[in-house]
C-alpha cells in the first residue's frame, strides 16, 4: 500500500491541464460544503446573531467564488466556463466507472508519483496540501465562526472578530483647504475703474454707466456673499466628516482589541475547533465525490459539469 507522505513529497508542481482544473474542481466542491455549512452554524442563535452568520458565510463564498472564477478566467480566458464545466462532467464520468487511466493521466500530470490506486487517495493528496488545497483556508473560517458563537460576554461584531488581525487600511488624510474671503476676493480681483475723458463724457451716459456699475457691483457682492456661505458649510461639513470617521476607527480599533483578547483566550479551542474542520470537510468532499454527483446535486456527467460552473461562473 502506498503511503500519502510519499505521494505528498513529490508534489512540488505547478499545475496544469486537467491537474490544474481537478485542483480547482475541488476547491468548487469545498467552497459549496462550506456553505452547507451555515444552517448548523446558526442554529441556536439569536436572530441578530444568525443574520451576522448569514452574511459572513455570503462574503466567504463570493469571495472565493470570486477568485477561483478569476484564476480559471486568467488560465483559460473566455473558454473558461465551457473547459470547466467540460472537465467535471468527464471526471465524474471516469470516477464513477472506475477509470484507472483517466486516473493515471491526472496522477501524471499532477506530477505524483508513485500514482495513487484511486480516486479516493488521489483527492486526500491533493486536499492535504495547504499551498493548494482551499481546506485550511474554509477549516480556518467554520473554526472562527463556531468559536464566535460559543462566545459569551460581551462579544464584538463576528465581522470584528473574523478579522482582528487585518491591518486597518488607513484612509489618506485629505489635505488642508486654504481659507478664503470671497468678498475680499471679489474685490481684489475686481476692474480698476479708469474715469473717462471731460470732454469725450455726456453727462446722462455718464449717470447711466454709474447706476449700471453700481448694480453690477451689488450683484457681485451678492454672489460673494453666498459663495462664502457655501464655503463655510462644505468646511463645516468636512470637519463633520473627520470626527465622524475618527469615532468609527476609534469604535474599530476598539472592537479589534477585544476580539484579539478573546482570541487569545480561545486560542487552544480555535486550534481544536480548525483540524476538527479540516477532518470533517475532507470526510464530507469525499463522500460527495464518491457518489459522482459531489456537491452539485441534480445529476451525473455532464449534469454535474454544467452546475459546477454555473456556481462559479454565475
Amino acid at each position: 500500500m502506498k503511503t500519502l507522505l510519499a505521494w505528498m513529497m513529490c508534489l512540488n508542481f505547478a499545475y496544469a491541464g486537467n491537474g490544474y482544473l481537478y485542483t480547482r474542481y475541488l476547491q468548487a466542491q469545498v467552497i459549496e460544503q462550506v456553505s452547507a455549512q451555515q444552517e448548523l452554524m446558526q442554529q441556536g442563535l439569536t436572530a441578530p446573531q444568525s443574520t451576522q452568520v448569514a452574511d459572513a458565510f455570503s462574503q466567504w463564498r463570493k469571495q472565493q467564488l470570486t477568485q477561483l472564477k478569476n484564476d480559471l478566467e486568467s488560465q483559460l480566458g473566455g473558454a473558461a466556463k465551457s473547459t470547466f464545466s467540460g472537465f467535471a462532467g468527464t471526471f465524474t464520468a471516469a470516477q464513477q466507472s472506475g477509470d484507472m487511466a483517466f486516473l493515471g493521466e491526472l496522477s501524471k500530470e499532477l506530477r505524483i508519483d508513485p500514482s495513487p490506486e484511486n480516486y479516493a487517495d488521489l483527492q486526500d493528496v491533493v486536499l492535504n496540501r495547504r499551498k493548494d488545497s482551499l481546506l485550511p483556508v474554509a477549516a480556518t473560517f467554520l473554526g472562527e465562526v463556531e468559536t464566535w458563537t460559543g462566545l459569551s460576554g460581551e462579544v464584538p461584531p463576528l465581522s470584528a472578530w473574523l478579522t482582528r488581525d487585518q491591518t486597518p487600511v488607513q484612509p489618506p488624510t485629505p489635505k488642508p483647504q486654504p481659507t478664503l474671503n470671497p468678498l475680499r476676493a471679489a474685490e481684489s480681483t475686481g476692474a480698476t475703474w479708469v474715469p473717462p475723458e471731460e470732454e469725450s463724457v455726456n453727462p446722462m451716459d455718464a449717470f447711466t454707466q454709474r447706476r449700471n456699475d453700481k448694480r453690477d457691483q451689488a450683484l457681485e457682492d451678492a454672489h460673494a456673499g453666498m459663495r462664502q456661505v457655501a464655503g463655510e458649510r462644505e468646511s463645516w461639513e468636512r470637519e463633520q466628516a473627520s470626527k465622524e470617521l475618527a469615532k468609527a476607527q476609534a469604535d474599530a480599533e476598539a472592537m479589534r482589541a477585544q476580539a484579539q483578547r478573546l482570541a487569545a483566550t480561545e486560542e487552544e479551542a480555535l486550534a481544536q475547533r480548525e483540524n476538527s474542520w479540516g477532518n470533517r470537510l475532507k470526510r464530507i468532499v469525499g463522500g460527495t465525490l464518491s457518489t459522482t454527483i459531489g456537491a452539485f446535486t441534480g445529476g451525473v456527467g455532464a449534469e454535474v459539469g454544467q452546475r459546477a460552473a454555473d456556481a462559479v461562473f454565475h
